[in-house]
């Protein structure tokens, strides 16, 4: 028989394994419930760190009927605080039910994001209308990515993306030739490394625009556009409108792309005639898709003679794109010819974005395959982007540093300059205090023998500085919110929406929770699309380390992440918005003399060379100082050196007041005109001056000052590329970006324009009625205090005429143009 000690023990076990059972068995009946798996961490399985991504979830339910569920995507931010992105979403029995959410995947890393499935329960105060009841499933979010991950893994902040719809790359591939055997992320071709996703579907895109965003590009090689439909084709029609580039590549036969019924996209394609031409010989084409590549950079050990013969089809499919009679030149636009002038490849701007028809038959095995077409010949001409992969070993790559171009935002939305005078204040109420109560009270408390009474002096004057420190906190602390913020604001001249990223840091001085927002939410309110979307944002820099101890939950939208109700402790909270709406402010206007709306034209100098002729006005609320005009007269001729093929000037303008009319042709020539003033020279001194010339930097931020590397941001793709076949010097350091993907103009130096970019600056804070912050960002419904810099880039198409055939050895040279 058992004595008491041995049943009081098996009572006690018992009583633990009750107790956890009890714990368990929810966890394990909910695990039973939902099945929830990862089914893609970013379209195409690619995600880019510190940008949003989208996430596939896949669930299958065993309840025996339907019912509604919460979704719930969750993880910390850099506060320590947990934004949980939660949609509703009916479920089914025993059927799999694929849902998209959306987050902002962090720089810095985490593994604590969880994917939750709970009970929806009816909630009208939640932003989608339920909140989360009991736990029906969850799996971790990274649980089955990684390097060779199932549902994908994500890709460095530095490295850009394209996207293919279809099983071939087009030549694509070249964009991500890369170092090995180095570091991550390091490119061989351009300043940066390109990703390229192929192999995609019409079936793996998202239905919100937002889940697109990672892409630059996509190319549209194999599929039916009527698959796109609904949700998923509105979310492509936004990201074009924001700015993405959707490359359509014709097929040969059956194209139903030109017809509304089946395209929802058909009022964004280019408006031309399609005309279809049969067994054409691309030979006589062959410099617009390959070209035997020269010796790369000075290297001189390549010994052609034993390349392979590349033979262009010569039976091939061309479906020419000829522009409808009457149509804007924005909405048919041709980028390339054939030597009969028949367009091959025409472009319409959509917003910000662009649709671009390519009539060539890339389907065909050598495309597909990219044995005969070469990004440097065939897309940087289209995309607009320079560089070319380096053919065997380079000597140059290993030990190749990253000078990062936008470093700077950090700094600007942060309070560092408030931070550091009450910090200041401190250190000098310190010294003084120490000062007094300690060496100096005793001394003067000793010269009249009352050195005994020492410690009343040194409480006294604590108590004394301790008000003083408080009073001076109290001073120095903001009574109500106020915004530091740096913005990119983008218009095209004639189209009806401008766009704008905005990375800003809100002071919130209140405690317990405070909504920030994207305009007014309610009915009517101002300014913006329901599509716009924020999320909580930290500096690249920024480690995870420093985080709250009463972190909190707060519930976001997933689908439409306008507006989050956020902890608040009397402190900085920072953010990222991308907004797009109406024009908010009255930008750059052509007019004549007697200021009614005019023009910009192209006219010839003193010496025939083609220049633009206008005037132009802005009413911007204040001085840009500095600003940049940059003219792209065009395409160099085929076969032009693949090093710089886009032709124009570039000059500067030191500021530009409101209202202050500026004659264009008179300030190229104050600046010394065509001689001094040519687009890749410009270009290639603006790459040396960001300090990529050497590799071997102290600083991993791009060297110039802060125009230098906003200049530097809207043109990345179009910089200098990098000269790695150097044996006797340093590599030079690649130029990379980590937060501005997605927001660089280089696709304008395809086609002839006028661009216009200035630097608008508001150090000091602005009242919220006046504030010059283009987005509407609203604190508990209302504008608030600003100060930033916001960089305007200013888009005016132009006619011209199209790159011609040529020798190479008449190829058009730097200054020249075929431009009229």
């Amino acid at each position: 028989m058992p004595d008491s000690k041995t049943t009081r023990s098996r009572t006690l076990v018992g009583l633990v394994a009750a107790l956890v059972l009890a714990v368990l068995a929810p966890l394990t009946r909910a695990q039973s419930e939902v099945t929830v798996t990862i089914d893609q961490l970013g379209v195409g399985k690619r995600a880019r760190i510190g940008d949003w991504c989208g996430v596939r979830v896949r669930m299958r339910d065993a309840a025996s009927k339907p019912r509604d569920v919460v979704v719930r995507l969750s993880g910390p931010d850099a506060d320590g605080d947990h934004p949980e992105y939660e949609r509703v979403v009916a479920l089914n029995p025993n059927s799999d039910i694929p849902v998209w959410l959306y987050m902002r995947l962090p720089f810095a890393s985490s593994n604590d994001w969880i994917v939750s499935v709970l009970e929806a329960e009816e909630d009208r105060a939640s932003p989608i209308g339920f909140r989360g009841g009991r736990l029906l499933g969850r799996v971790n979010l990274f649980s089955t990515t990684g390097t060779q991950g199932a549902a994908g893994s994500p890709i460095p902040s530095t490295a850009g993306l394209i996207g293919v719809l279809g099983p071939g790359h087009f030549g694509l591939a070249d964009y991500r030739d890369q170092m090995q055997g180095g570091g991550p992320g390091v490119s061989t071709f351009a300043q940066e490394v390109n990703e390229v996703v192929s192999g995609m579907s019409v079936d793996d895109l998202p239905d919100r625009w937002q889940g697109l965003s990672v892409f630059d590009v996509i190319v549209w090689g194999r599929g039916e556009p009527g698959a796109l439909r609904g949700e998923r084709a509105k979310a492509m029609r936004e990201w074009i409108t924001r700015g993405g580039h959707l490359v359509i590549v014709l097929p040969s036969v059956g194209q139903t792309w030109s017809n509304p019924s089946t395209n929802e996209l058909y009022d964004l394609m280019p408006a031309v005639t399609i005309g279809r031409r049969e067994d054409v010989d691309l030979e006589p084409l062959r410099d617009i898709f390959y070209r035997e590549r020269p010796e790369a950079r000075g290297r001189t050990d390549r010994d052609t003679s034993k390349d392979p013969k590349i033979v262009m089809p010569n039976k091939s499919v061309v479906q020419t794109l000829t522009p409808i009679q009457g149509a804007p030149m924005a909405e048919a636009w041709p980028v390339a010819a054939t030597p009969d002038g028949e367009p091959v490849i025409v472009r319409r701007l959509v917003g910000l974005g662009a649709v671009t028809v390519v009539g060539f038959d890339l389907n065909a095995p050598a495309f597909v395959s990219g044995r005969a077409i070469q990004v440097e010949r065939f897309w940087n001409r289209i995309l607009g982007k320079r560089g070319q992969p380096i053919e065997g070993q380079s000597p140059g790559v290993f030990g190749r540093s990253q000078l990062v171009l936008d470093e700077d935002l950090g700094r600007w939305v942060s309070a560092s300059g408030r931070t550091g005078s009450g910090l200041l204040l401190a250190i000098v109420l310190f010294g003084v205090y120490w000062l007094l109560a300690g060496p100096m009270a005793y001394i003067m408390l000793k010269r009249r023998s009352l050195h005994h009474h020492a410690w009343l002096a040194f409480f006294g004057l604590a108590g004394v500085f301790t008000l003083l420190a408080w009073t001076g906190a109290t001073a120095l602390r903001p009574k109500t919110p106020l915004i530091r913020h740096a913005t990119f604001l983008d218009h095209v001249y004639g189209q009806p929406v401008d766009r704008a990223r905005t990375w800003f840091g809100v002071m919130l001085p209140g405690y317990g929770r405070t909504q920030v927002s994207l305009g007014d939410e309610r009915p009517g309110g101002d300014g913006g699309m329901s599509s716009d979307i924020l999320a909580p944002w930290e500096a690249p820099s920024t480690s995870m380390g420093m985080t709250f101890t009463d972190s909190a939950a707060y519930v976001v939208d997933a689908l439409r992440p306008r507006a989050m109700s956020v902890p608040t402790r009397g402190t900085m909270k920072e953010f990222v918005a991308d907004w797009s709406g109406p024009p908010v402010w009255s930008m750059f206007q052509p007019v004549n003399v007697d200021g009614s709306v005019g023009s910009l034209e192209w006219g010839k100098d003193d010496r025939g060379r083609t220049i633009v002729k206008g005037k132009l006005i802005h009413k911007l609320p204040g001085l840009l100082q500095p600003a940049m005009v940059i003219v792209v007269r065009g395409q160099r001729d085929y076969p032009t050196s693949v090093e710089m093929w886009a032709n124009g000037s570039a000059y500067s303008v030191s500021e530009w007041p409101a209202d202050e009319v500026v004659d264009l042709e008179l300030k190229f020539k104050e600046s010394g005109g065509a001689s001094t003033n040519d687009l890749s020279a410009w270009l290639d001194t603006l790459t040396g001056k960001l300090g990529a010339s050497s590799g071997m930097m102290i600083s991993s931020t791009a060297g110039g000052d802060e125009w230098d590397r906003l200049l530097a941001l809207s043109v990345e793709p179009m910089l200098d590329p990098p000269d790695l076949r150097s044996t006797t010097s340093q590599p030079s350091a690649a130029l990379v970006r980590r937060a501005t993907h997605g927001y660089d103009i280089a696709r304008w130096f395809t086609q002839p324009c006028v661009i216009v970019i200035g630097l608008l600056e508001d150090r000091d804070l602005t009242p919220a009625d006046k504030a010059v912050l283009p987005t509407p960002v609203r604190v508990d419904g209302e504008a608030v205090r600003s100060a930033g810099v916001t960089l305007v880039r200013w888009m005016y198409p132009m006619p011209g005429t199209l790159p011609d055939f040529r020798d190479m050895g008449t190829s058009s040279q730097p200054g020249e143009t075929t431009t009229p």
